[in-house]
């Protein structure tokens, strides 16, 4: 899950606004750390169709780019 995954699910809902998203949150991001890549130049889009807690989770993607911690940060 990164931010273009959100970028999608805003584009998404300017034609389908009641779409529900198939959980992106910080949780779910947790608990999927195997499957975590790089995004070295993460966008940062206004994404107005956004939940409140997907704006927050993409705020800090946005921020922060999304990568695999250490072995050492999990423990």
């Amino acid at each position: 899950m990164d931010t273009h995954g959100f970028r999608i699910l805003d584009q998404i809902r300017a034609v389908h606004p009641h779409v529900a998203s198939v959980p992106m949150d910080e949780a779910t991001l947790l608990a999927h750390l195997d499957a975590w890549g790089s995004e070295p130049s993460p966008p940062r889009a206004e994404l107005t169709r956004l939940t409140t807690e997907e704006s927050a989770l993409y705020a800090a993607r946005a921020v922060t780019p999304v990568d695999r911690p250490s072995a050492s940060s999990r423990s």
